[in-house]
């Protein structure tokens, strides 16, 4: 699959089954999502994947994904992250002293 141009997604986009990529995957150009993706099967990828990456919401993998071979963010990789505060859960789910 290639990508010479832009590819922007403003919608929720669903996987609901089986996605395999058995060859190279080249985006020449920025990925944006500004929606969520939710992935509910298998992914497989035995090829790389080199693109700049700018996802602005949640990405769900809810199954096994397969990376047997390097993934390259040729961009930055924004990941939010929560203050422990905001996890009132954690104490149930971690031992009381590390190491976690």
């Amino acid at each position: 699959m290639n990508m010479r141009s832009p590819a922007n997604v403003s919608s929720a986009v669903n996987i609901s089954s089986p996605m395999s990529l058995g060859h190279p995957v080249t985006i020449t150009s920025p990925l944006s999502m500004t929606s969520p993706l939710t992935l509910t099967t298998p992914v497989n990828l035995p090829t790389p994947v080199t693109a700049p990456v700018n996802i602005a919401h949640p990405v769900t993998i809810t199954s096994p994904m397969n990376l047997p071979t390097p993934m390259t963010l040729a961009g930055p990789l924004n990941i939010a992250m929560r203050p422990v505060e905001s996890m009132p859960f954690l104490p149930q789910a971690l031992p009381t002293s590390p190491p976690w």
